[in-house]
């Protein structure tokens, strides 16, 4: 679930929700058509990157240099950021070469934990920020946590 503490409204956060669980399943799918329709045209993706360029990157990324059409089983868990943007809502991605029949524990994973080695796993972490209902940044996050309970609390 999207972080809550932002100032926006209940319907805009829904969109947004909505955008978060469409690019999950697009990204899983490699269904760029779908994810050209959640980023913002105006968006600032990975630093500086247009629309147009993140898709290609993302493509290249994806299927030229990591193969992930060869790694058979993908896992993914959400989070948050707490390097440049505390908070941005995180989703973690784990591509593995495995069979989830031979190894039964492969969803046994906490989130920000390292690649495993067993599985020749390919970890990719992306944070969003959103603005109704539409991607407006992706990043690569450097420091991620798994829950911002405590943060909420201590507010």
């Amino acid at each position: 679930m999207l972080q809550e503490i932002s100032k926006i409204t209940t319907e805009e956060q829904k969109k947004n929700e909505f955008a978060l669980n469409q690019f999950r399943y697009s990204f899983l799918a490699g269904n760029f058509e779908q994810l050209e329709e959640l980023l913002d045209p105006k968006g600032v993706f990975f630093k500086r990157m247009n629309k147009t360029r993140a898709l290609a990157h993302f493509h290249k990324f994806l299927f030229s240099e990591h193969k992930i059409g060869n790694r058979l089983w993908p896992e993914f868990k959400d989070g948050y950021s707490m390097d440049e943007f505390p908070g941005e809502h995180v989703i973690e991605f784990r591509f593995m070469e495995t069979d989830p029949f031979t190894h039964p524990d492969v969803d046994q994973f906490e989130f920000g934990s390292a690649p495993r080695k067993e599985f020749n796993e390919l970890v990719i972490r992306i944070a969003f920020q959103f603005k109704n209902g539409k991607i407006i940044r992706l990043r690569f996050p450097k420091r991620v946590i798994k829950s911002i309970e405590t943060f909420i609390h201590q507010n």
